[in-house]
């Protein structure tokens, strides 16, 4: 007969903690671990740096600076023919009002900012638009778009690109119907399998980092470029939301963003395509206020000097128009140049003479109604055009 009788309430207790004891080595043995990991991570990094580093000053002495060699000049003359072929026929850039103005070319980085909110979504998608709807001049072949995105959505993207294909406008998502879900279908099954447009998240193929970190992006051109997998046009959306990184989790943001600088001068040079890169930029206060660009931009400063090209966008809702200013650009001549875009149903349409006058009335209205809500007459603030559908 076996003996029934409970466990003493001493050897319970010395029982339950020497369980707890060895759960504790257990998670001190498990944090020790993980802290040599990461120093020896650390360690590796900067080991390989120095390697590196060692070995470009071993090898230096032995470098020529004579004359350069046939095929080294053949190289650069290839490259030069490339290069003045891709500046004599540049990308169209979202409507004529931009021709001249915008190098949109190999070599370029071009840097477009503005406040939260204020168009960069309509900006990209009319760039992407514009490329849709052309061929490449050189090639002959329609363009290929790469949107690196890590603000929306990869179907937010081309549902928009959608809207503007058949002239309707991303808003009231609510209101879509059965034929326009299908509509949306349709065209990222075309847009995706042809290849015109590809939208990469920051997760993508079961990998994370992608489109918010240095080594994630340079990944993706370094890729591109092996594979021979080039496209006319590369958009990073945006600068601002690249602020991790996966070599140095310690990082912080502005260090990550420095880094990013430092890969994007040498991917521009590298890399058989324009690129275009949104940010956030802090709107001036008032007409009073000339605070320099790029102290308005958030972040790192130093993607400023990397970029070839910087202009602002500054949308006015209720005139059914947006300002662009142009504050640096390396190859054109519109250094503090501004001009308008008018506004149409998400597109971004040159502010002509007829574009005014078909919409007088409707901004006649919204400044009626500007006025009457700053005299405190009305309580209604909706505008003829909502200001969601310009962000």
């Amino acid at each position: 007969m076996s003996d029934d009788k409970p466990m003493p309430k001493e050897l319970l207790d010395f029982n339950a903690q020497l369980e707890k004891d060895a759960a504790l080595d257990r998670r001190e043995k498990e944090v020790k671990e993980k802290g040599l990991f990461i120093r020896e991570h650390k360690l590796g990094n900067e080991y390989a740096k120095i390697v590196k580093n060692k070995d470009e000053i071993d090898r230096a002495p032995s470098i020529n600076f004579g004359s350069i060699s046939n095929e080294a000049i053949e190289r650069m003359v290839a490259e030069n023919e490339d290069y003045i072929m891709a500046a004599r026929n540049p990308l169209p850039f979202i409507n004529d009002v931009f021709k001249g103005i915008v190098p949109f070319f190999r070599n370029n980085l071009i840097l477009i900012g503005s406040k939260t909110g204020g168009g960069k979504s309509t900006a990209v998608a009319n760039i992407v638009h514009k490329l849709l709807k052309t061929k490449n001049k050189i090639t002959k072949k329609p363009h290929r778009i790469l949107l690196l995105s890590n603000e929306e959505k990869n179907t937010d993207v081309y549902n928009r690109i959608t809207c503007l294909l058949k002239g309707t406008a991303y808003v009231n998502h609510s209101d879509f119907t059965d034929a326009q879900m299908k509509e949306f279908g349709d065209y990222i099954r075309l847009l995706g399998k042809s290849g015109k447009l590809t939208v990469i998240e920051d997760l993508h193929e079961g990998i994370s980092g992608w489109t918010t970190t240095p080594e994630g992006i340079s990944l993706i051109f370094d890729n591109l470029i092996k594979n021979n997998e080039i496209y006319d046009c590369v958009i990073i959306d945006y600068y601002q939301n690249i602020n991790a990184s996966k070599a140095d989790p310690s990082l912080v943001a502005w260090q990550v963003q420095e880094k990013l600088a430092n890969e994007m001068d040498r991917i521009k040079l590298k890399y058989p395509g324009a690129i275009v890169m949104m940010a956030q930029m802090d709107a001036l206060k008032d007409e009073d206020d000339t605070t320099p660009y790029k102290l308005r931009i958030n972040g790192r400063k130093s993607i400023c000097d990397k970029a070839t090209f910087i202009c602002e966008i500054v949308p006015e809702y209720k005139r059914l128009r947006t300002k662009w200013t142009v504050w640096k650009s390396r190859w054109t001549t519109s250094i503090g140049e501004e001009f308008y875009s008018g506004y149409d149903r998400g597109m971004l349409v040159p502010y002509s003479v007829d574009f005014q006058k078909n919409v007088a009335k409707i901004v006649e209205k919204n400044l009626e109604k500007d006025k009457e809500q700053e005299l405190g007459m009305t309580d209604d603030k909706k505008e003829e055009t909502p200001k969601e559908e310009n962000e």
